[in-house]
């Protein structure tokens, strides 16, 4: 990649939910994992929506506006996300709107030594990680989303304006990603996603994401027994790992062997066009954690990489 390129990627399966009313923080602070009380406008924090058993329903970034609280990530059922969300406001002044189908969420990126780049981000977020801008005559809220790299930043317009504001990012500079280049990016900074990495009965903690995701002392809510005590008995039994495995023959599911006993899977793979092998991401087993650990995958050395994102 050219250092100075502009990058821009619709988001598939985009998850886009509004929260609005003046118990709108409360609410949405009962329900994750991430201290959103603290929130300020114009701020925005990396959470984990559980249930009560503390699995993870959904990984958003939440970013308070003036009027409301909004929630981007990506899911494959984003109703199923609000009616719970719903389903655990009582008598609180809020009010839960899936726009999901209404939005379009854009992912918006470039290397670190790009100025035009860093620019542009500070006159979307300002002095946070959340604003309200207009870009090509496009309304646009913006957010900090590190799916591919600290640098990156989620836009939401209306669905009907998406190609105007793909074309007034065009014309900046931007220049589309691919499927698979998105893909790479977001494996190696490490990004888990609903269905692949994130599934029924996941625990937040096993993704690995807890200092950017999980508050252990913002106090009660929902699952928060569950995700406690496994931070007391500091006992995973499995965790999401970044990996290399040395062949381009390999696919998400795959086993992960050390000797003749199986140690996870895959869940998500990426070919490093530079190399012929693959980076992905896998669940493994509790002793197979540390980075530099060797591991086999479909007859291929796996190696257990250190993450740039944590």
């Amino acid at each position: 990649m050219d250092p100075q390129t502009l990058i821009v990627s619709v988001l598939d399966s985009g998850l886009a939910v509004d929260v609005s009313g003046s118990d709108a923080g409360k609410v949405i602070n009962n329900l994750c994992t991430n201290n959103i009380a603290s929130l300020e406008v114009g701020e925005a924090c990396e959470a984990f929506i559980t249930n009560l058993r503390g699995w993870s329903v959904a990984h958003v970034v939440v970013a308070r506006f003036d009027d409301s609280i909004l929630l981007v990530g990506q899911h494959d059922d984003p109703t199923y996300v609000c009616n719970h969300i719903d389903k655990y406001i009582i008598s609180e002044d809020a009010r839960v709107e899936d726009q999901s189908q209404d939005v379009s969420l854009l992912l918006i990126d470039s290397p670190p030594t790009n100025d035009s780049f860093s620019r542009l981000r500070t006159d979307l977020l300002g002095s946070g990680s959340a604003g309200q801008v207009q870009i090509g005559g496009v309304r646009v809220r913006a957010a900090a989303f590190a799916m591919t790299s600290d640098r990156a930043v989620i836009l939401s317009c209306l669905a009907g304006e998406r190609p105007k504001l793909v074309g007034a990012l065009h014309a900046q500079g931007f220049e589309d990603w691919s499927a698979s280049d998105l893909q790479r990016r977001r494996i190696s900074n490490f990004w888990p996603l609903s269905g692949k990495e994130i599934l029924e009965k996941t625990i937040p903690q096993e993704l690995d994401r807890d200092a950017r995701a999980i508050s252990f002392t913002k106090g009660c809510y929902l699952g928060q027994e569950t995700i406690a005590r496994l931070d007391a008995r500091g006992q995973l039994q499995k965790k999401l790992c970044l990996v290399e495995i040395a062949s381009a023959q390999v696919q998400a599911g795959d086993t992960l062997s050390s000797g003749e006993k199986e140690v996870g899977h895959l869940t998500s793979v990426a070919e490093v066009a530079t190399s012929g092998s693959v980076i992905g991401l896998a669940f493994l087993r509790r002793g197979n954690f540390a980075p530099g650990t060797t591991l086999q995958c479909a007859g291929s050395p796996a190696t257990v990489l250190e993450r740039v994102s944590k």
